[in-house]
């Protein structure tokens, strides 16, 4: 009978903590300001898709004195013919100095958003070679 009542308080702490910590994350991230580390000419190879466009690369204005922040970016794909899958990729920034690295597709467009690609890097921008 206790068990029943003490289920539902885990319950509704557990929700409240996780609401606390959304308004904290939400604090955050507002006060985040994302600078583009490039903007230029890019690829992206995911199996046997290859396809290149526009590309810009964003992260936390202070990546470069933790540079273990996150990145991301936008990928946008001029003919949108390709077809990408969410998931892992690899992304060539083809503007010297050429540097190339694992990223994830969070999204691909279809439809209306078709050639627009987002992705977040793994690893640090440090670790693109």
């Amino acid at each position: 009978m206790l068990c029943g009542g003490s289920r539902k308080f885990v319950d509704d702490a557990y929700a409240v903590e996780v609401a606390a910590e959304t308004r904290r994350q939400r604090a955050r991230a507002r006060n985040v300001r994302l600078v583009i580390r490039y903007q230029g000419n890019a690829t992206i190879r995911q199996g046997k898709t290859v396809i290149e466009g526009d590309c810009v690369v964003q992260s936390e204005d202070d990546q470069l004195s933790e540079p273990d922040l996150p990145w991301s970016g936008r990928f946008h794909d001029p003919a949108a013919a390709a077809t990408l899958e969410e998931g892992r990729a690899w992304l060539r920034l083809n503007v010297e100095p050429v540097r190339e690295g694992a990223i994830k597709i969070t999204r691909a467009g279809a439809g209306p958003g078709a050639g627009l690609i987002d992705f977040d890097g793994i690893g640090s921008l440090r670790e693109l070679r």
